[in-house]
């Protein structure tokens, strides 16, 4: 099954910088796949828990990863964009925005009449409302596809810029107590450091993931060492009543370090091929990012109102599981399909005269 969805982060040139094709760098799937893994449990388990009113053994994962879960993703679909980001525009626009578009505008559609009748006007007319406001203010689980295009545009607009510069800039708007003005503006504040980190450091970050899986056994005493640090600022430290993880400068740092620790982990996982299966579903993390949701919800309710596991920490696992793997099961079924087109970008969707 070949599919755009393997492809979530596109290949990408430029400034002398050449990692390895991503296809051949395994532990990039391997932090893909980690990635998606800890959204969808986030997803998954919060979900469960406010359903269910309580929390369970799963809510403890998710509150460690907080720190790092979308740091990290955001650091990893910018690590190949030196391939391509002296491109010409149209091709840039093509491939970074255009291509990113389309899945956002059909999801949003299909997420919409999906929930039709919890809407505020379950009309013809309602529908269309919501669809026009969602292209403002995207659902919840598809703001990342609307803030990447965003992120890709800026990274080369400000690419002759001292990364110094840029660097300082990103950390100070991922610090500013943006407050409620749109989930846009302030996931781009708070994620662009990374995606510009991830484009501009990728030589250090590549050659910090090969040291990684030379050296496993100081590897993985590092990651011990951050995995205790992150325990403390995310579960024991506090201040004026917020753990110490979400405060300004504290949180920049926490990213930064989980976001590392995640490549390490990654870089581990890809010398042994006992965990392969994350490495399939980082593969194909557009897949289960797009779709999840669809099959996440009605598991809940299911589990919720059969009262099939009354445990919240094994109700919010079997979500998550079955929410990672329908998605996958779905692209396999209609993947020589005219439905194939979920998940891969057709022509028409597409600039001309691009390669």
């Amino acid at each position: 099954m070949t599919l755009f969805a393997a492809n979530l982060f596109p290949g990408q040139s430029s400034s002398g910088i050449r990692p390895l094709s991503e296809s051949r760098v395994e532990f990039v799937d391997y932090g893909k796949g980690l990635c998606i893994i800890l959204v969808v449990m986030m997803h998954s388990v919060l979900g469960v828990g406010d359903a269910m009113g309580g929390r369970g053994w799963m809510h403890y994962p998710v509150d460690f990863s907080r720190p790092f879960r979308m740091p990290d993703f955001f650091l990893i679909a910018g690590l190949f964009l030196a391939r391509t980001i002296d491109a010409p525009w149209r091709r840039y626009l093509d491939r970074k925005v255009l291509h990113f578009a389309y899945f956002f505008v059909l999801w949003t559609a299909i997420h919409l009449t999906v929930k039709i009748t919890t809407l505020p006007d379950p009309s013809l007319t309602g529908l269309l409302n919501a669809f026009a406001w969602r292209m403002i203010e995207p659902i919840t689980p598809l703001w990342f596809i609307y803030i990447l295009p965003i992120c890709f545009v800026a990274t080369r607009l400000l690419r002759n810029l001292p990364w110094q510069i840029v660097v300082l800039l990103g950390i100070g708007m991922e610090s500013f107590p943006i407050g409620s003005y749109g989930t846009v503006l302030e996931e781009f504040m708070r994620r662009f450091v990374y995606f510009y980190a991830g484009y501009y450091f990728a030589p250090l970050i590549f050659q910090f993931a090969r040291n990684v899986a030379l050296r496993p056994g100081a590897s993985s005493a590092g990651l011990a060492l951050w995995a205790l640090v992150n325990g403390l600022a995310v579960f024991v430290f506090s201040a004026d009543g917020k753990p110490l993880a979400q405060l300004p400068g504290v949180s920049v740092l926490l990213g930064f370090a989980g976001a590392l620790a995640l490549v390490a982990v990654a870089a581990l996982l890809a010398q042994n091929s006992a965990m392969s299966f994350i490495r399939q579903v980082g593969s194909r993390s557009i897949i289960v990012f797009l779709a999840f949701v669809l099959f996440m919800a009605p598991t809940r309710i299911l589990l919720i109102k059969a009262n099939i596991l009354p445990d919240i920490g094994s109700a919010g696992f079997t979500v998550m599981a079955v929410a990672l793997a329908g998605p996958l099961l779905l692209a396999w079924m209609v993947a020589e399909t005219p439905f194939k087109y979920l998940f891969v970008r057709p022509q028409w969707a597409r600039l001309k005269d691009t390669d």
